[in-house]
């Protein structure tokens, strides 16, 4: 009988070792996660996002009311509407983002035109749609 209870011991003692040794490793999967806001004052242009992706390369890009801003991590560049430069996206709101397999950035914007924009060029082209409906 008092082997059986030595054994015992023995077993639970051995678990718990075996139990503190694995604590450090169990906490070690848990990443800290690190949220930074991201206003107009970092550099956004517009407080009011209406999409948000991120490219393969790692930007992430935010679909404002004023513009399409690319993020770094760092700084922000952000694409709006010149009328002197006919590469520029056609509208400054931004409602939709979508990326290709060829890293093309597609934004869609308040009037119904789709731009996508060529990450090499920095440019964009862009084709109006017109929906019809149909009875």
């Amino acid at each position: 009988m008092e082997n059986v209870k030595q054994y015992s011991l023995r077993k639970v003692f051995l678990t718990l070792m075996g139990m503190l040794f694995l604590i450090p490793i169990v906490y070690a999967q848990y990443p800290s996660v690190k949220f930074n806001h991201l206003t107009v004052e970092n550099g956004l242009s517009n407080n009011v996002v209406n999409a948000v992706i991120q490219d393969s390369t790692g930007f992430i890009w935010f679909g404002t009311e004023d513009g399409l801003n690319r993020y770094d991590g760092y700084k922000f560049k952000i694409f709006r509407y010149d009328p002197e430069d006919s590469n520029s996206i056609s509208n400054n709101q931004i409602h939709t983002l979508a990326v290709d397999r060829e890293g093309n950035i597609w934004a869609g914007t308040k009037d119904g035109v789709i731009n996508m924009f060529d990450p090499i060029t920095e440019g964009f082209t862009y084709q109006e749609f017109k929906l019809v409906l149909m009875k």
